[in-house]
Protein backbone atom coordinates (compact mmCIF):
# COMPACT_ATOMS: atom_id res chain seq x y z
CA UNK A 1 0.00 0.00 0.00
CA UNK A 2 1.25 3.35 -0.62
CA UNK A 3 1.77 5.69 1.51
CA UNK A 4 2.49 9.24 0.49
CA UNK A 5 2.69 12.88 1.93
CA UNK A 6 2.27 15.99 -0.71
CA UNK A 7 3.06 19.17 0.45
CA UNK A 8 2.33 22.76 -0.74
CA UNK A 9 5.01 23.68 2.06
CA UNK A 10 5.53 22.44 5.85
CA UNK A 11 3.92 25.32 7.65
CA UNK A 12 0.69 25.08 10.00
CA UNK A 13 -0.11 21.47 9.05
CA UNK A 14 -0.59 20.30 12.44
CA UNK A 15 -3.05 17.72 12.12
CA UNK A 16 -0.90 15.98 8.22
CA UNK A 17 1.85 16.06 10.03
CA UNK A 18 0.37 14.16 12.79
CA UNK A 19 -1.58 11.80 10.03
CA UNK A 20 2.08 11.47 8.51
CA UNK A 21 3.60 10.09 11.74
CA UNK A 22 0.61 7.58 12.04
CA UNK A 23 1.23 6.26 8.62
CA UNK A 24 4.85 5.68 9.24
CA UNK A 25 3.71 3.32 12.51
CA UNK A 26 6.68 4.38 14.41
CA UNK A 27 6.72 6.46 17.74
CA UNK A 28 10.29 7.49 16.74
CA UNK A 29 10.43 7.70 12.87
CA UNK A 30 13.75 7.40 10.76
CA UNK A 31 13.60 9.70 7.77
CA UNK A 32 15.99 10.01 4.91
CA UNK A 33 15.95 13.45 3.19
CA UNK A 34 17.12 13.94 -0.46
CA UNK A 35 17.49 17.50 -1.52
CA UNK A 36 16.93 18.93 -4.63
CA UNK A 37 20.22 20.55 -5.34
CA UNK A 38 23.11 20.26 -3.17
CA UNK A 39 23.39 21.77 0.01
CA UNK A 40 26.84 21.80 1.33
CA UNK A 41 26.43 24.11 4.32
CA UNK A 42 23.45 21.73 5.11
CA UNK A 43 21.26 25.13 5.68
CA UNK A 44 17.48 23.76 3.95
CA UNK A 45 18.60 20.28 5.71
CA UNK A 46 19.65 21.27 8.90
CA UNK A 47 15.83 23.41 8.76
CA UNK A 48 13.99 20.27 8.14
CA UNK A 49 16.11 18.61 10.85
CA UNK A 50 14.72 20.68 13.32
CA UNK A 51 11.25 20.61 11.90
CA UNK A 52 10.68 16.73 12.38
CA UNK A 53 12.59 16.73 15.84
CA UNK A 54 9.53 18.57 16.97
CA UNK A 55 7.72 16.19 15.96
CA UNK A 56 9.89 13.13 17.87
CA UNK A 57 10.81 12.41 14.09
CA UNK A 58 14.81 12.39 13.21
CA UNK A 59 16.46 13.33 9.90
CA UNK A 60 18.65 10.31 9.78
CA UNK A 61 20.11 10.46 6.28
CA UNK A 62 21.07 12.64 3.56
CA UNK A 63 21.52 12.58 -0.38
CA UNK A 64 21.66 14.74 -2.58
CA UNK A 65 23.25 14.74 -6.35
CA UNK A 66 27.36 14.97 -5.56
CA UNK A 67 26.18 11.41 -3.56
CA UNK A 68 26.77 8.22 -5.85
CA UNK A 69 23.48 6.27 -5.70
CA UNK A 70 25.89 3.03 -5.26
CA UNK A 71 27.29 4.93 -1.64
CA UNK A 72 26.21 3.31 2.09
CA UNK A 73 24.14 6.75 2.52
CA UNK A 74 21.88 5.61 -0.51
CA UNK A 75 21.05 2.01 0.62
CA UNK A 76 21.03 3.72 4.25
CA UNK A 77 18.33 5.56 2.88
CA UNK A 78 16.36 3.13 1.66
CA UNK A 79 16.30 1.46 4.86
CA UNK A 80 14.06 4.38 6.80
CA UNK A 81 10.96 4.72 7.95
CA UNK A 82 10.18 7.71 5.24
CA UNK A 83 11.85 9.49 2.71
CA UNK A 84 11.50 13.29 2.08
CA UNK A 85 11.69 14.87 -0.89
CA UNK A 86 12.43 18.24 -0.94
CA UNK A 87 11.50 21.99 -2.36
CA UNK A 88 13.34 23.47 -5.12
CA UNK A 89 13.73 23.75 -8.97
CA UNK A 90 11.26 20.55 -9.98
CA UNK A 91 12.92 20.34 -13.17
CA UNK A 92 16.38 19.95 -12.11
CA UNK A 93 15.34 17.76 -9.45
CA UNK A 94 13.78 15.17 -11.57
CA UNK A 95 16.83 15.45 -13.89
CA UNK A 96 18.87 14.41 -11.67
CA UNK A 97 17.37 11.57 -10.16
CA UNK A 98 16.14 10.40 -13.92
CA UNK A 99 19.63 9.73 -15.24
CA UNK A 100 21.00 8.42 -11.55
CA UNK A 101 18.18 6.10 -11.90
CA UNK A 102 16.68 5.96 -8.69
CA UNK A 103 12.76 6.44 -10.17
CA UNK A 104 13.10 2.35 -9.90
CA UNK A 105 14.40 2.93 -6.19
CA UNK A 106 11.78 5.13 -4.88
CA UNK A 107 8.81 3.43 -6.58
CA UNK A 108 10.32 0.08 -5.54
CA UNK A 109 10.08 2.11 -2.02
CA UNK A 110 6.85 3.34 -1.91
CA UNK A 111 5.19 0.00 -2.96
CA UNK A 112 6.93 -1.71 -0.32
CA UNK A 113 5.59 0.20 2.31
CA UNK A 114 7.72 3.36 3.21
CA UNK A 115 6.27 6.91 3.62
CA UNK A 116 7.34 9.29 0.84
CA UNK A 117 6.99 12.90 1.68
CA UNK A 118 7.05 15.75 -0.84
CA UNK A 119 7.58 19.43 -0.50
CA UNK A 120 6.55 21.46 -3.60
CA UNK A 121 8.98 20.23 -6.06
CA UNK A 122 9.54 16.52 -4.27
CA UNK A 123 5.37 16.20 -4.43
CA UNK A 124 5.04 17.34 -8.15
CA UNK A 125 7.23 14.43 -8.58
CA UNK A 126 5.28 11.63 -7.01
CA UNK A 127 2.67 12.71 -10.19
CA UNK A 128 2.58 11.65 -13.60
CA UNK A 129 4.62 14.28 -14.83
CA UNK A 130 6.28 17.29 -13.82
CA UNK A 131 4.28 20.02 -16.15
CA UNK A 132 2.18 21.15 -13.46
CA UNK A 133 6.02 22.33 -12.09
CA UNK A 134 5.48 25.55 -14.90
CA UNK A 135 2.01 26.53 -12.95
CA UNK A 136 4.53 27.62 -9.65
CA UNK A 137 6.85 29.42 -11.93
CA UNK A 138 9.77 26.31 -11.96
CA UNK A 139 12.03 27.11 -14.99
CA UNK A 140 13.01 24.42 -17.49
CA UNK A 141 15.79 25.64 -18.93
CA UNK A 142 18.43 23.05 -20.06
CA UNK A 143 16.84 20.38 -18.25
CA UNK A 144 15.82 17.11 -19.57
CA UNK A 145 12.86 17.51 -22.15
CA UNK A 146 11.36 13.65 -20.60
CA UNK A 147 8.39 15.44 -18.25
CA UNK A 148 7.80 11.30 -17.25
CA UNK A 149 7.72 10.99 -12.63
CA UNK A 150 6.74 8.35 -10.48
CA UNK A 151 3.74 8.25 -11.14
CA UNK A 152 2.16 7.22 -7.52
CA UNK A 153 -0.62 8.65 -7.83
CA UNK A 154 -3.27 9.60 -10.67
CA UNK A 155 -3.47 13.36 -10.20
CA UNK A 156 -1.07 16.57 -10.62
CA UNK A 157 -0.31 18.86 -7.89
CA UNK A 158 -0.34 22.66 -7.86
CA UNK A 159 1.87 23.89 -4.72
CA UNK A 160 1.89 27.72 -3.69
CA UNK A 161 -1.42 28.03 -5.44
CA UNK A 162 -3.15 31.64 -5.09
CA UNK A 163 -6.07 33.54 -6.40
CA UNK A 164 -3.76 35.41 -8.64
CA UNK A 165 -5.36 35.92 -12.08
CA UNK A 166 -4.46 33.16 -14.81
CA UNK A 167 -2.50 33.77 -17.90
CA UNK A 168 -4.26 32.46 -20.65
CA UNK A 169 -0.69 30.06 -21.16
CA UNK A 170 -1.33 29.54 -17.27
CA UNK A 171 -4.98 28.69 -17.46
CA UNK A 172 -4.71 25.91 -20.44
CA UNK A 173 -2.19 24.22 -18.69
CA UNK A 174 -4.01 23.45 -15.54
CA UNK A 175 -7.03 22.47 -18.04
CA UNK A 176 -4.78 20.10 -19.38
CA UNK A 177 -3.50 18.40 -15.95
CA UNK A 178 -6.74 17.42 -14.64
CA UNK A 179 -7.43 16.31 -11.84
CA UNK A 180 -5.41 19.03 -10.35
CA UNK A 181 -4.89 19.34 -6.80
CA UNK A 182 -4.55 23.29 -6.25
CA UNK A 183 -2.83 23.58 -2.79
CA UNK A 184 -2.38 26.79 -0.89
CA UNK A 185 0.68 27.43 1.53
CA UNK A 186 -0.50 25.96 4.68
CA UNK A 187 -2.53 22.81 2.67
CA UNK A 188 -1.45 19.42 1.19
CA UNK A 189 -3.05 15.86 0.56
CA UNK A 190 -2.28 12.59 2.00
CA UNK A 191 -2.97 9.55 0.08
CA UNK A 192 -2.86 5.75 1.73
CA UNK A 193 -3.65 3.23 -0.85
CA UNK A 194 -7.04 4.43 -2.33
CA UNK A 195 -7.57 6.53 0.30
CA UNK A 196 -7.28 10.39 -0.57
CA UNK A 197 -7.64 13.21 2.53
CA UNK A 198 -6.77 16.99 1.74
CA UNK A 199 -5.82 19.16 4.86
CA UNK A 200 -6.05 22.81 4.66
CA UNK A 201 -7.16 25.24 1.55
CA UNK A 202 -7.10 22.11 -1.53
CA UNK A 203 -8.73 22.70 -4.57
CA UNK A 204 -9.62 19.65 -7.29
CA UNK A 205 -9.81 20.33 -10.55
CA UNK A 206 -12.25 23.38 -10.59
CA UNK A 207 -9.46 25.47 -9.95
CA UNK A 208 -8.01 24.93 -13.46
CA UNK A 209 -11.72 25.48 -15.27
Amino acid sequence: MRKLALYSDQSGHSDMDARLLQMTGCAAPRIGYIASAPDPQRIYFEDRRRFYAGLDARLAVYVDELTAPTDDEWKRLLTCDAIHLSGGNTFHFHKWLLEGGLFADLRAFADQGGVLIGVSAGAILMTPDTRAAALCGDQRSEYADDDHALALVNFHFWPHFTDAPQDGETARLAAELAPLYGCRNGSGVIVEGDLIEVFGAVGVSALAQ
